[in-house]
């Protein structure tokens, strides 16, 4: 993942909480990184949850969550930064590989259709629980405000499902039809472990629900206090374009620092450092931004792509998957 990071045309910085494990079992070339910082956690907490810790240290526009074995393609983070500030919508994704020990990748097109997309309508594309996830959480590019608003699910495994569902049900955003992101496969990686089976149908229903529930509170039941405008067609209608703030991303990425790769998707990655008994789960996270850091203390603002109103979700039908489960 770092490597990848190296070869990305925008600037970035990476945040990296030690999730109960001393900064001296940092690998050499992130300790001697300057774009690279550290949060120490005084005991293991786990990967949603360090990730979580990590975010508070964000301080930029733009977050993305990511997995150390794991690499973004060289012009992921451009593409999307750009889509995303051109249409001023809160979020952009992609399509994602999966990169095999020989080299060989095999293109993912997730079940949400490339284009824009209104806040709430790719949840839709996940029929239930058993099907595919609609879209891969860590091709998600979005505005830091709706990832805290949305952070990791409090699970041991798929806590990322709940991010992404959570993201695109608060803002609207655009899918891009390109690689943006390549998970390796490899054997350490956690779905490949004894046991990751028993738990992810339970992940998924978690998931599932939650962005349902979410969907339908945001539709239904807005903010006490709040104001509601419906936009509507008018001979005098005007549009009205929202512009994008100054550049600048932030990446989240866990590392188990213990031995084996854990995950290759929205858990906890790897980073092969020797000397603890495998299955111990101590990780990093780490915050990876683009462009000049800015912090954000500004006065709260309506949801990103919205005429100064709530985002009322359109209605739209089920949609159906072909993709293999992810």
């Amino acid at each position: 993942m770092h490597a990848s990071l190296t070869r990305q045309t925008v600037p970035w910085q990476a945040v990296i909480a030690l999730d109960g494990v001393s900064a001296e079992r940092l690998p050499a070339p992130l300790a001697d990184d300057p774009r690279v910082r550290t949060l120490a956690l005084p005991r293991p907490v786990g990967a949603a949850c360090a990730r979580n810790l990590a975010l508070a240290q964000v301080d930029t526009k733009y977050t993305n969550w990511a997995d150390d074995d794991d690499e973004f393609t060289d012009d992921a983070m451009s593409l999307r930064l750009n889509a995303l500030e051109s249409a001023g919508v809160g979020w952009c994704a992609g399509w994602s590989e999966d990169l095999h020990p020989d080299g060989s990748t095999t293109l993912w097109r997730c079940p949400a259709a490339p284009g824009r997309h209104e806040a709430g309508d790719v949840w839709t594309y996940w029929k239930s629980p058993a099907d595919t996830i609609p879209i891969g959480p860590t091709t998600i590019l979005a505005r830091t405000e709706l990832v805290r608003a949305a952070p990791m699910g409090g699970l041991v495994q798929g806590e990322d499902y709940c991010t992404a569902v959570g993201i695109s049900n608060l803002a609207p955003g655009i899918l891009l039809p390109v690689p943006v992101y390549r998970y390796r496969k490899h054997a350490g990686q956690l779905t490949a472990q004894h046991g990751y089976d028993e738990l992810e149908a339970a992940a998924r229903e978690h998931a599932w629900q939650y962005g349902r529930s979410l969907r339908s509170a945001l539709r239904n039941h807005p903010p006490v206090g709040s104001t509601i405008r419906c936009a509507t067609v008018a001979p005098d209608a005007h549009s009205m374009r929202i512009s994008g703030p100054e550049c600048a991303m932030d990446l989240v990425t866990s590392v188990d620092v213990e031995g084996d790769p854990l995950s290759d998707r929205g858990t906890a990655a790897g980073l092969r450092i020797p000397g603890r008994p495998h299955g111990c789960a101590s990780s990093l996270e780490s915050c990876i931004s683009a462009g000049p850091s800015a912090r954000e203390d500004a006065e709260p603002t309506p949801p990103v792509g919205s005429a100064d109103s709530r985002v009322v979700p359109r209605d739209h039908e089920q949609r159906s998957s072909n993709s293999a489960v992810r």
